[in-house]
């Protein structure tokens, strides 16, 4: 979320933090839920 913050402010682009915020939370969501299904 900081990324977006940032490419707001005119510093980086807001595709490029979006893309990896939404990749980020994808990947967290994806270890838990396999982490949950291993107990």
């Amino acid at each position: 979320m900081a990324g977006i913050h940032y490419a707001r402010l005119g510093t980086g682009r807001l595709w490029t933090a979006v893309a990896g915020t939404s990749l980020g939370a994808g990947f967290g969501v994806t270890l838990t839920v396999v982490g949950m299904l291993s107990l």
